[in-house]
């Protein structure tokens, strides 16, 4: 039986739980892998800068760097970023990350 996850559930090994309950809400397949696609294919225009957005730094990491953090929190099986204006300096700086794929998009 599947019914709604509330607000607090928080995922742990491949089984939905609450936070305060001890069972689990929601089983899932082990062999389900959740894909992550981040859009980064901005060029950052109105920031007035020729650095592509997803470089620019916040709390001194790239603001790439945030997002593809949060989806290997989310244990993802692959995560695939869509980058376009400067991909290769967007795909060079990430190189190393794991799960990470880049598709591109052109015409940016």
């Amino acid at each position: 039986m599947i019914r709604s996850l509330p607000s607090d559930a928080i995922p742990r090994s491949g089984v939905w739980a609450r936070a305060d309950a001890p069972g689990p809400i929601l089983e899932r397949e082990a062999n389900i892998l959740l894909a992550v696609v981040i859009l980064a294919a901005g060029k950052g225009t109105r920031m007035k800068s020729d650095l592509p957005k997803v470089l620019h730094p916040l709390a001194g990491r790239p603001l790439l760097a945030h997002v593809l953090d949060l989806a290997q929190c989310l244990d993802a099986g692959r995560i695939v970023a869509v980058v376009g204006h400067q991909a290769d300096l967007v795909q060079e700086t990430f190189a190393q990350f794991p799960n990470l794929r880049f598709a591109r998009q052109q015409p940016q």
